[in-house]
């Protein structure tokens, strides 16, 4: 009789693992866990580019002031790990804008958004700022 009670419960087990609409009733659909898509990837990295400053204009100590404003700015930004989000994203470019603006510098902010074609569930959010 223990033998017939544990091949029961093996068995019992077993069909509640690997049969998800046994143990939530014959007519209901499973709920698959949802995943990011092609078209919604994951960020995997933020890259920030400075293009045609001069030393003067660009240094570690506004590199690290142009962080400091963003991190106060952006309440809401994108991060790394989670789903890329276009709004995030023009968020981002506008306090970017504005952190040079405010310093009398015309910049043009272009966000690309990378996708390597080996992983498309990743990409790499890059902002590339021009100095005009």
């Amino acid at each position: 009789m223990r033998l017939f009670g544990l091949f029961f419960a093996v068995g019992l087990a077993s069909s509640l693992l690997f049969n998800p609409s046994f143990a939530e009733g014959q007519g209901s659909k499973s709920q698959q866990p949802t995943k990011p898509s092609v078209a919604t990837p994951l960020l995997r990295g933020i890259v920030v580019r400075p293009h045609g400053f001069d030393d003067a204009t660009l240094n570690d100590t506004v590199l690290d002031e142009q962080k400091e404003y963003v991190n106060k700015h952006l309440k809401n930004g994108p991060t790394v790990e989670t789903v890329y989000d276009q709004k995030k994203a023009d968020e981002m470019k506008k306090v970017l804008e504005d952190f040079w603006k405010e310093r009398g510098v015309t910049v043009e902010v272009r966000a690309t958004l990378k996708q390597p074609p080996i992983t498309p569930r990743y990409a790499i959010l890059e902002f590339d700022i021009y100095k005009q």
